[in-house]
């Protein structure tokens, strides 16, 4: 009897857990528990015969034959794909997906090479565009994420790819015909544009709110509702691109918000470096990610603190800027202020000068790597910006009462 229950309660948190899937991906996931199952499935999917992943008995070859640590990965040529995997012995399907985006003219070229004069142009082009778009890598991390959660064994996943098409008639197609058919040919994605719109708003009002977790859940799923665009272009043009469209709309909702704008224009600035130096996708999404969570953090601090535009804006200069050499000069002329008038306000409101608050900053963070790290005092010293490893050592010891070394044999983790 407790086998059994543990048994049920497992199969409803991984029914959970597909649901889930489903709602973030539109990605079905069945289960198949008999041959019955694997028809019902290929009747429903497959409207060709040369989609040979789309008969029962392909599929029940490719589930008999894996492990719980092997992935089947199969598309065909017609560019429908299915991920076959199993979990604690049982055999799940994910999918149909599809992993591009195609125009009237990629349907052409891959119709009139497949010879398959059976179906029309609309009616493929209906047909795929019926299934979500999800990239290999995405399939990957979802499988291994399903398995690792509720999965009872462990072991090193292999993913196994059956492609059965050849994909030189595909991307054939201008950006200009891509964009045309993207305009013309699908008056549905209007509805996910839409949908789209509905996140971003939200993810506005995240921003404002600085709730930088529930930003980054809306553009994620801005990103997955507008997923069929990145044909248009490179990969890595369209990220760009999408980076600079989240870095305006967060800058903007942070200054709605009441972040000082030379707050929000340096947070913005740096993203803009990283996005441009990028070699990768994965840099560029890392760094819009940093973006919504430097933005929401810099709100927060902004809201705790009853300190004028000028005062916060020259703290968050020092403490981004506090590993280079500063001069009060050169922050006066960031910040569009006299010298005077900087250490004026600056005195009335913190009860210390810039110089000050720079050097106690700098020494926190001196202190941290002290305790964390296993660099030494000089490296420490350059790395918070202060050359003349003598005089970190006397700021140092005045501050904490002991030395550098003294210090980490006390502290060090």
């Amino acid at each position: 009897m407790k086998n059994n229950i543990e048994k049920n309660c497992s199969d409803s948190a991984l029914n959970s857990g597909m649901e889930l899937i489903k709602t973030l991906y539109h990605l079905n996931i069945i289960k198949i528990t008999e041959f019955p199952d694997l028809t019902n499935f290929c009747k429903t999917h497959r409207v060709h015969s040369m989609q040979k992943y789309l008969y029962p008995d392909t599929l029940d070859t490719l589930c008999k034959t894996n492990d719980d640590f092997s992935v089947h990965i199969c598309e065909d040529r017609l560019m429908i794909c299915l991920a076959i995997f199993r979990i604690n012995g049982c055999s799940f399907v994910a999918g149909p997906f599809r992993q591009n985006i195609l125009t009237k003219k990629d349907s052409e070229n891959l119709l009139h090479a497949l010879n398959a004069t059976e179906i029309t142009v609309a009616d493929y082009l209906h047909y795929h565009e019926t299934f979500p778009i999800i990239t290999e890598e995405d399939i990957k991390s979802i499988v291994a994420s399903l398995l690792h959660v509720y999965s009872t064994d462990s072991g090193v996943l292999s993913f196994i790819k059956h492609d059965d098409y050849s994909g030189e008639y595909i991307n054939s197609s201008t950006p200009e015909e891509m964009e045309m058919s993207v305009q013309a040919d699908r008056p549905y994605y209007m509805t996910m544009l839409e949908r789209r719109y509905t996140f971003e708003q939200h993810f506005i009002e995240n921003i404002e709110a600085g709730n930088a977790r529930s930003a980054l859940m809306n553009l994620e799923n801005m990103q997955h509702d507008v997923s069929y665009l990145k044909k248009i272009g490179t990969t890595m043009e369209n990220e760009r691109i999408g980076a600079a469209i989240t870095r305006t709309t967060a800058r903007l909702a942070a200054i709605r918000a009441g972040l000082p704008a030379i707050i929000a224009d340096r947070i913005s600035s740096e993203n803009t470096r990283k996005t441009m130096t990028a070699k990768t996708t994965s840099e560029i999404l890392k760094a819009k990610e940093e973006l919504v969570q430097n933005f929401c953090r810099a709100i927060l601090e902004h809201n705790d603190e009853n300190h004028s535009a000028l005062a916060q804006s020259a703290v968050y200069y020092l403490r981004h800027e506090y590993y280079h050499p500063i001069s009060l000069d050169t922050m006066a002329d960031t910040l569009s202020v006299s010298k005077n008038y900087l250490i004026s306000v600056f005195k009335k409101e913190y009860k210390t000068t810039p110089i000050n608050f720079l050097n106690d900053y700098r020494l926190k963070q001196a202190a941290t790597l002290l305790a964390s790290t296993s660099s030494t005092v000089q490296e420490i010293s350059n790395s918070v910006g202060i050359d003349d490893a003598n005089y970190f050592v006397k700021l140092f010891k005045k501050k904490y009462g002991m030395t550098p070394t003294e210090y980490r044999r006390r502290n060090k983790i």
